[in-house]
């Protein structure tokens, strides 16, 4: 049976249902700019996640009391079409999903409206459906629709971006990058050219080494070259360079060389997250700069793609030279590589992605193509009565998500921690978040480290995966999730 997904909310003493699809967020209220000679049923215009938007008058277009603006305390943006406005309610209550055929005609004639002009039954209360495909219609913003008022409002706003767009759920393929932070700035990197991310442990300087070289480490018993990202992308870094100081926060991202089969390691300041790309939000030039020749721009902000290869440049060369390779006579010889075969083999042998996670003391993994992106922390507002089976809202910039409080759910008690990261999730074309202790890292884990679960349905795992020397849970979202959409 088809269900319907409605936000609720109170305006006036009067409960309403609002359609979820055209919700493009919630946000807190904003200042009121007057706007002269505008329609009656608008009150003026706000800004709000950087657009200008008219705010209606949604108490006097729905016939009900007068009511002070200063006591609304949550703003309602929604979109039909291209028309992208704002409704100002007293309470958001919950987010609800109802049979198609439970949405009814009023049984009071009187309360029934040509915008009111349904009722369904959530949460042991009526609540009237707005109809606010037919209230934008009727109220249309250009001049055409205003004839009695005239309108300085266009139809579209200078300014006002294709919200919809970015709203939709559509079938392009999403590339997942990894943010890092170098310094002050902020850079992207695609997850599928970083084999590993992993800590820069025991990194020693190397005596004469280029400025651009941090060091080395080891890794799996071989000695690994750690190279600057921040001298890279600053080729004007004086030679005598301060050596690096690396913190807890500190990544190195190992990189592999198709061509030689050489690794090395790329230095960065911390990694904030994960951020899944479409193609038409990336950009390229025709020349790179710096191992940068593209460009994405998400929520306004412009972030430099950096292709790692590409940076370290003419210096491949020297990479491979100074990586000790064993080849010195009298000292053990390490095998080297058999590059050919190692790829045949990679080819042959099928792995995984996951993103690696921790809840109180224990390890968890979730299927790294299902994440959207990761929040560095998040304020949940409670949802009540149980929230549909989500723990609260969050705020993720461009729309607000419900989130499932990951360690409440796993461990049955409430964390110290009112600010936890949180890792959004695609569930069944919606955007989800799980809120969690730490988000770790990615890992490539090999098909023959995987031993599945027996299949159990109100258990929340399907796998065990092997990472280094810990066992890590893979987590079955589907199960784990409350559904959205039925």
């Amino acid at each position: 049976m088809e269900h319907i997904e409605y936000l609720l909310a109170t305006l006036s003493g009067t409960r309403l249902a609002l359609p979820l699809d055209l919700v493009l967020s919630v946000n807190e209220p904003a200042p009121v700019t007057p706007l002269p000679f505008c329609p009656r049923h608008v009150q003026g215009l706000v800004f709000v996640q950087d657009r200008v938007m008219p705010l209606m008058d949604l108490a006097g277009l729905l016939g009900l009391p007068a009511r002070s603006t200063a006591s609304a305390t949550s703003l309602v943006i929604l979109a039909n079409g291209d028309d992208v406005r704002a409704l100002e309610v007293d309470h958001v209550v919950a987010m609800v999903a109802v049979d198609a055929a439970a949405v009814q005609t009023p049984a009071e004639p009187e309360k029934a409206t040509a915008f009111l002009a349904q009722r369904l039954s959530a949460r042991g209360e009526d609540w009237l459906v707005l109809d606010y495909v037919r209230l934008a219609t009727d109220t249309r913003m250009d001049a055409e629709g205003l004839i009695e008022d005239g309108a300085l409002v266009p139809a579209d706003p200078v300014g006002l971006a294709d919200l919809e767009e970015r709203t939709e759920d559509t079938a392009v393929d999403r590339i997942a990058h990894l943010l890092i932070d170098i310094g002050a700035d902020r850079f992207a990197l695609p997850t599928a050219i970083i084999s590993e991310v992993l800590e820069p442990v025991d990194l020693r300087p190397m005596p004469a080494a280029p400025a651009w070289v941090a060091g080395l480490m080891q890794h799996q018993e071989t000695p690994l070259l750690v190279v600057r990202a921040d001298v890279l992308l600053s080729p004007d870094t004086p030679a005598n360079h301060v050596a690096v100081a690396t913190t807890a926060d500190s990544i190195a991202l190992r990189i592999l060389d198709p061509a030689t089969g050489r690794a090395f390691a790329l230095l960065a300041d911390r990694a904030p997250g994960l951020l899944s790309l479409s193609p038409d939000e990336i950009f390229s030039t025709d020349d790179a700069i710096a191992g940068i020749s593209r460009y994405a721009v998400v929520d306004d902000r412009i972030l430099a793609i950096i292709e790692p290869l590409a940076l370290v440049g003419e210096r491949l060369a020297d990479v491979e030279r100074l990586t000790p390779q064993g080849k010195h006579d009298g000292v053990a010889q390490m095998p080297m590589p058999d590059v050919a075969a190692a790829r045949a083999a990679a080819a042959a042998r099928p792995g995984y992605r996951f993103l690696t996670l921790r809840i109180r003391d224990e390890f968890f993994a979730i299927d790294l193509d299902r994440v959207d992106s990761i929040l560095s922390t998040v304020r949940l507002s409670p949802l009540p009565d149980g929230g549909n089976g989500f723990d609260g809202l969050a705020d993720a910039g461009d729309k607000v998500v419900p989130v499932l409080d990951l360690r409440r759910r796993l461990t049955g008690q409430p964390s110290p921690d009112d600010t936890p990261p949180c890792v959004l999730l695609q569930l069944e074309g919606s955007t989800a978040g799980l809120a969690v202790d730490q988000v770790l890292r990615i890992e490539d884990v090999p098909a023959e480290d995987l031993d599945e679960v027996a299949e159990q349905s109100g258990l929340p795992v399907h796998a065990v995966a092997r990472v280094r020397d810990r066992l890590m849970a893979v987590l079955t979202l589907d199960r784990l999730l409350p559904r959205r959409i039925h």
